[in-house]
């Protein structure tokens, strides 16, 4: 099921390494030992070509990930504090399955890709106000599809 906060179809993410993999990108994925999804990719995907910057860095530190952002060509994943290196480097940015908030518009490298809420049978960009009017409601979300992520890198590729 989807959640407000981040992505719940894993297999996307499987898909996207995939794709940036045969583009011929090297992928490094973010996060400390303790979350999730870097455990999960481990015991999913058997590519030992995928880096961890958990596994490089000792203790995970902010030189450490401001030196990985000053080197990689842009940043994919969720709205999260793992991209503020990247945005105050000025690198580009993808945020996918992300909820709108009113600043998104003043970050000039980062392009969104937000999430859907259904209300009355219509489908509106998921944002404060949209969570307001549905709160009394089962929410209805929908979350980027592979296609909408792969067409946004290939605008900034």
């Amino acid at each position: 099921t989807p959640s407000i906060r981040n992505t719940s179809n894993l297999n996307k993410i499987e898909k996207l390494i995939f794709y940036l993999k045969k583009k011929g990108f090297v992928i490094i994925v973010l996060g400390n030992n303790s979350d999730k999804f870097p455990n999960y990719l481990k015991r999913k995907i058997k590519d030992t070509n995928l880096i961890y910057l958990n596994e490089l860095s000792k203790d995970y530190s902010i030189h450490d990930q401001f030196y990985l952002a000053k080197k990689c060509s842009f940043y994919l994943g969720s709205a999260s504090g793992a991209s503020i290196p990247y945005f105050l480097l000025e690198k580009k940015i993808i945020h996918f399955d992300t909820t709108k908030h009113q600043y998104d518009s003043r970050a000039k490298n980062i392009q969104w890709l937000y999430k859907r809420i259904k209300i009355k049978n219509r489908f509106y960009i998921l944002n404060a106000n949209s969570l307001k009017f549905n709160k009394k409601k089962s929410l209805q979300l929908k979350e980027n599809s592979y296609d909408e992520i792969v067409n946004k890198v290939k605008s900034l590729i």
